[in-house]
């Protein structure tokens, strides 16, 4: 089974990619900010075995870090790398 890490991946374009993805087979590692968002978790309802929900913030390095962390510990590759996740500042 191929592999994909999608951040970003609680709505919008992250969200559609990793629904796509997981349609196709793949085993997704979904990087996940918002943890009261509920798509995520119906997705994770569907496709039990192949959507593991990542927690993660990209603006926070030791978030990045066990990110990366859960991800190598359950696999010793990916195949796809989608970097969708975005930083916002208002300053």
């Amino acid at each position: 089974m191929a592999t994909a890490y999608v951040t970003g991946a609680d709505r919008g374009l992250g969200l559609a990619l990793t629904e796509g993805l997981l349609e196709r087979g793949y085993q997704v590692y979904a990087g996940s900010y918002m943890s009261d968002w509920p798509e995520l978790d119906r997705l994770a309802e569907t496709y039990p075995k192949q959507l593991v929900q990542v927690p993660l913030d990209v603006s926070n390095g030791a978030s990045v870090t066990a990110a990366a962390d859960i991800i190598a510990s359950q696999t010793p590759s990916l195949d796809l790398l989608i970097n969708n996740a975005g930083i916002h500042n208002s300053w």
